[in-house]
């Protein structure tokens, strides 16, 4: 079922922050087979292959042990399909067996192996010399039972993605020699830095792990694979900035141990390295930091989604997390969203209810109120009297036409039938605003003027 693949991805994103970090970083080979051995538990494929090339251009096949292909384990294949794929999958493919075979009968050859009905095939990539280069491919095929290919193939660009941190640091450190005293104690002072805040993600990641059961429970979260793919997306980003600028540094502190040792170390050149040091300590430390932060704001905001608990919490800060937590919706967009909200507003209510209204509201702008626009502005107001609270909410978009603002909270009913709208957004709000919250919901708008949802709730006072 689609809910036991998910719960495999939020696995896996706990254990294989773990698994890679705790690999001998001298053996690279090491690092492929654990690839193949954790794809092989994974996934519902028979067959986990690893295709790399050597310094003569030959290609390496590597298969997970228990794998049965009608093909070498190990040592050098030339074999047509293997070199079609390497020079046409540039990024993660769901490849049919059906369009294998065609694009192969074209170029006058054949599939040489039983792929089943289909095969998944992702581009293994590392840093070389400061620029990302593939240096493999890892395949899945002969899938069996209850299987999703396209949530396959997210877990298979998730752990590439992990393994290239890996693959770089066994390259790199397989050619590091000691450094001078001084430049060692910056290097450790690094690492424990980077440890603490690696310490502090996979704490993170547990805790979304152990909250996954709740989520999938509920219908609200039927678009939890796309979100945790997009959290997991925006964790590899600024993870690959730091494995980056690690990279720099250990260049860096290279370039200095040659002076040193050289004897040409000049006062001028340690303070050039030192601050280079420095610099690329700050840049792991916010990016590292930046990925933390988007771990906690969307564990806090699916936890209360799912919990369905009562609790106190300020409504300011918690409106900030569940803005947070829609980051990879809104990032690559020029829409503007603004909170306005007293800091003292404490409310005891159900704080999973009101972020999936926010959340759908964000969503509906998005997809409906901004349709084929490039800017956008959206305002969320809050305001209490002495017995409930006002959230005013407004997008500058589309706006709604009088024959349907009557029918947006109806279920399944929507505007974009056959584009894969549900029409469940609006009537899922209305039903958490008037059960959950006992409050009310009207939305006022105009074609062309924006739209502007008013919901009013009591207001439950909040104990000295």
């Amino acid at each position: 079922m689609r809910e036991q693949y998910i719960h495999r991805l939020l696995n896996m994103l706990n254990y294989y922050s773990d698994t890679f970090a705790r690999l001998p970083l001298t053996d690279v080979e090491e690092v492929y087979a654990t690839i193949l051995a954790q794809l092989s538990s994974i996934l519902r494929y028979r067959v986990c292959m690893l295709l790399l090339k050597d310094h003569n251009g030959s290609f390496i096949l590597r298969v997970n042990e228990g794998s049965k292909v009608d093909l070498p384990a190990s040592g050098h294949a030339g074999h047509g399909m293997l070199e079609y794929l390497w020079h046409r999958v540039d990024m993660a493919l769901v490849i049919a067996r059906s369009t294998l075979e065609a694009d192969l009968l074209q170029a006058g050859q054949q599939v040489e192996m039983d792929i089943g009905e289909s095969l998944i095939a992702v581009p293994l990539k590392a840093i070389v010399n400061y620029r990302e280069t593939q240096i493999g491919l890892v395949i899945a095929a002969q899938p069996y039972g209850n299987h999703e290919p396209d949530i396959d193939k997210q877990i298979m660009e998730v752990i590439t993605s992990l393994a290239m941190g890996a693959i770089a640091s066994c390259t790199e450190l397989a050619e590091r020699k000691r450094v001078e005293a001084e430049l060692t104690r910056y290097r450790d002072h690094l690492k424990e830095l980077v440890d603490e805040r690696t310490q502090e993600l996979s704490q993170a990641l547990e805790e979304l792990r152990t909250t996954q059961h709740q989520l999938v429970e509920s219908a609200k979260m039927a678009s939890l694979g796309e979100l945790v793919a997009g959290v997991a997306h925006e964790i590899n980003t600024p993870v690959g900035v730091a494995v980056t600028a690690t990279s720099s540094l250990h260049t860096r502190a290279q370039k200095l141990e040659e002076l040193y040792k050289s004897g040409a170390m000049k006062r001028s050149h340690l303070e050039e390295h030192l601050k280079a040091l420095g610099e690329g300590c700050q840049i792991v430390l916010n990016n590292l930091q930046r990925a933390s932060n988007l771990v906690r704001s969307f564990k806090e905001v699916a936890v209360d989604q799912s919990s369905e608990q009562k609790r106190t919490f300020a409504l300011k800060g918690y409106l900030e997390e569940i803005l947070t937590s829609m980051q990879p919706k809104f990032k690559r967009t020029k829409y503007h969203i603004s909170i306005s909200c007293d800091e003292n507003i404490i409310l005891l209510s159900y704080p999973g209810a009101i972020a999936q209204v926010v959340t759908n509201l964000l969503m509906n702008s998005l997809i409906h109120g901004f349709e084929n626009r490039e800017e956008g502005r959206i305002s969320i107001e809050a305001k209490t009297d002495l017995n409930s609270l006002t959230l005013h909410y407004h997008d500058d978009g589309n706006g709604v036409s009088s024959d349907i603002l009557p029918k947006i909270f109806n279920p399944f009913f929507t505007s974009k039938r056959g584009s894969g709208s549900s029409g469940l957004g609006l009537h899922i709000v209305y039903n958490l605003v008037t059960q959950k919250l006992k409050g009310t919901i009207r939305c006022e708008s105009t074609a062309g003027h924006g739209v502007l949802f008013i919901i009013s709730m009591p207001l439950e006072r909040v104990e000295e």
